[in-house]
């Protein structure tokens, strides 16, 4: 038998022998060999047997056996193309095979009794076997073509769905983003994402009906739906598997409602809010331009416009724009105050203090358009794109606004920092109040005057220190010289009323050592107390290189409260009262009066308590000469002049409770020193040069210029 097989078998691939083989004679090979051996046998028959019965009803339930055992989803296209065969073969078969030729040949047709587990072989029986394949053909060519196409729509649909969500994801980085940028061309894409995922659902459930009654060997799918939480986390996915019994999907539609439902309640309530804002702003500004301003009410950005940016965009430029538009109102209406401040009844002080105020206030209002600057950037504004396209004119056109603005600012911050630079100037110490006043036989100087030797041997005052009290009253402070008794200098300390009449006189004599009096004194620096005043009395011994510095806390009737030798052996130079804390502060710098800028110089702070004694020092040694010395909140401000490498420049420290707190150093002009520091406040701190004017704060910020 195995001979006879492959005798055939050799025998079919040669063409000159093909028309000598009969189906008789390949029919028990059929029945005993593999169904695809079986097949290309028959093949090769059919070819020079085109209209043999038996041949093409086999062939044609082996293309129906073939697609069967197929993948109905995955190999769709292959049962198909065996289906559509076996149409062609089991139509000729049908025309062919009559009651004659099954009778004739009723051999060729047992392998389909066998399949029906009969014994016998007739006609009805191959007639009803033609009419089932050709059913099963039916169900492959047109119910398996719905089931598929479902199928693979649903798929299609899905996929396209995940596609565009994935682009909306990688063209806006965060959620907030999308929220604030959504506009009519995003709608359409999401109307789209929303219309592929109900499409993705309706051909789903049309499959699963058409397999309730043209079930898939094999398959049994079911969806389960899961929930966007987490945009750009969840719903991002390479590929999903609609082939396995459990399918996972994204759900898209709930999302894009949800999203849509942000965006036309919350985001569209806040860009109403933000023209509604606009509009009163712009109104409010124009009244206070023209002068038709009917109140003085600030129209403030609506807290909840603010809330909700911040919210959906965090470091977004519209905030500092909005908030740019309520300080300029507030500024305006504060310029509305230039000519009640510009009339000469108004003290220096008071003008000062205006101005100082209008100086923070255009710095405020100008650190809001560096804040819009520093956010500026045209992609993060097309959020705000119609608001701007109706208030400015487009993107650039607030560029251009906050510009203009600021060179406005710039003008205005000039003007009132030269009116508070001339206010301070004009400001000076009190150096006169008369020429004298008599106590005894004394004549007491009502002016600070220069030193004159030959005045001073004749025993002549020099008042060098003068106070003027809350009162009116006068504190003067001064030396004079040495009379027939002593050859010392001595200090003395006067304390005059209103009137200028002498209330009481003090004179102090230091000595050094016990041996008697041995030091020329002076006044070194003097400062009012709340309970009197207090000064830093220098002594320098005549014949050695050896002098001390004594602290004298008097009260306001002249008693003495406190005498204290410091521990320092540098000149002094200021002495500073804390009203808050009842103490005091001495500073001493170099070993001289006269210092050196170039040059290090150790500076010496002394704290001294309400008892007079000595409670912290603090010493650093610093290239610079000593200026001045002042008090702030944040502690002790001492300024020096710092002379290098042919630049000039202020060095600023700050002292608190004995700590370096902070340091900073400005470059001058040229060589210009800084030779006078007049405090307004803690917020306004001026320098003053020959050619040198800023102002600082306690922070030491610079303010002006």
């Amino acid at each position: 038998m195995r001979y006879l097989f492959f005798l055939l078998a050799f025998t079919l691939f040669f063409k000159g022998y093909t028309q000598s083989v009969r189906y008789k004679d390949i029919a028990p090979m059929i029945e005993s060999t593999s169904d695809e051996y079986a097949l290309s046998v028959l093949k090769e028959f059919i070819s020079t047997n085109l209209d043999h019965p038996a041949a093409n009803l086999r062939i044609a339930a082996l293309y129906i056996k073939q697609a069967q055992k197929a993948d109905p989803l995955i190999e769709y296209e292959k049962i198909q193309a065996l289906a559509t065969e076996a149409k062609q073969r089991l139509f000729k078969a049908s025309i062919l095979i009559d009651e004659k030729e099954v009778k004739k040949n009723e051999d060729y047709y047992m392998w389909i009794v066998r399949l029906k587990q009969l014994t016998e072989v007739n006609y009805p029986l191959i007639k009803q076997f033609i009419d089932e394949e050709k059913s099963e053909i039916n169900k492959m060519l047109n119910q398996l073509t719905l089931v598929y196409n479902d199928f693979t729509n649903s798929v299609g649909f899905y996929d396209q769905a995940v596609k565009e969500f994935m682009q909306v994801s990688s063209t806006y980085s965060s959620l907030k983003n999308l929220y604030m940028l959504y506009d009519d061309k995003l709608d359409e894409k999401f109307t789209s994402i929303k219309l592929n995922y109900d499409s993705c659902l309706l051909y789903f459930d049309r499959y699963k009906a058409e397999t309730d009654t043209f079930p898939l060997k094999g398959y049994n799918q079911k969806l389960t739906v899961k929930p966007i939480n987490i945009y750009r986390y969840d719903g991002l996915v390479s590929q999903v598997n609609f082939l396995k019994d459990d399918v996972e999907i994204w759900d898209y539609a709930t999302w894009v409602d949800t999203v849509r439902s942000v965006v036309q309640g919350e985001i569209a309530g806040v860009r109403k809010l933000l023209d509604t804002n606009e509009d009163r702003q712009d109104n409010a500004i124009k009244n206070l331009t023209s002068g038709t301003n009917g109140n003085d009410n600030v129209i403030e950005v609506d807290k909840s416009i603010v809330f909700n940016l911040l919210r959906y965009d965090y470091n977004n430029p519209i905030v500092p724009l909005l908030k740019y538009k309520e300080s300029k109102q507030k500024l305006l209406l504060e310029q509305a105050n230039d000519t009640y401040y510009d009339t000469a009844k108004i003290g220096i002080e008071r003008k000062l203090v205006y101005y100082n105020k209008m100086l923070y206030n255009i710095r405020d209002s100008d650190s809001l358009i560096a804040q819009f600057n520093s956010r500026f950037d045209p992609v993060r504004m097309h959020k705000y794109e119609g608001f701007l396209d109706k208030y400015y004119g487009g993107i650039d056109g607030s560029k251009q606004y906050m510009f203009a603005e600021k060179n406005d600012l710039r003008k205005d911050f000039g003007i009132y920092g030269t009116l508070f630079k001339e206010g301070v100037e004009s400001i000076r110490p009190v150096d006169s109040i008369g020429t004298y006043t008599k106590y005894k036989t004394l004549k007491i100087p009502l002016a600070i005057q220069a030193f004159d030797s030959e005045e001073l041997a004749n025993g002549s005052l020099f008042t060098t220190k003068m106070l003027e009290t809350p009162d009116g009253g006068y504190y003067l402070a001064g030396f004079y010289g040495p009379d027939k008794k002593s050859k010392n200098s001595k200090v003395f300390l006067a304390s005059l009323n209103p009137k200028k009449t002498v209330k009481w006189f003090n004179e102090y004599d230091i000595e050094i050592d016990s041996a008697g009096t041995d030091s020329n004194n002076s006044v070194a620096a003097i400062t009012l107390t709340n309970e009197g005043v207090a000064l830093l009395i220098h002594s320098k011994q005549m014949d050695k290189d050896v002098s001390i510095t004594t602290f004298i806390h008097v009260l306001q009737d002249g008693t003495l409260k406190n005498a204290k030798r410091l521990n320092s052996n540098l000149f002094p130079r200021k002495l500073l009262f804390n009203e808050e804390q009842s103490n005091f502060l001495a500073c001493f710098t170099g070993a001289t009066a006269n210092m050196v800028n170039s040059e290090r110089n150790k500076l010496d702070l002394v704290n001294i308590n309400s008892l007079g004694e000595q409670a912290w020092v603090y010493s650093d040694s610093e290239t610079g000469g000593y200026v001045d010395a002042v008090t702030t909140q944040n502690g002790i401000l001492i300024i020096r002049n710092i002379l290098a490498g042919g630049n000039s420049s202020v060095l600023l420290t700050t002292i608190d409770n004995g700590k370096k707190t902070n340091e900073k150093s400005f470059f001058t002009n040229a060589a210009d020193q800084v030779n006078r520091v007049f405090k307004l406040n803690d917020s306004s701190i001026s320098l003053m040069g020959a050619d040198y004017f800023s102002i600082v704060n306690a922070k030491l910020e610079m303010i002006y210029p």
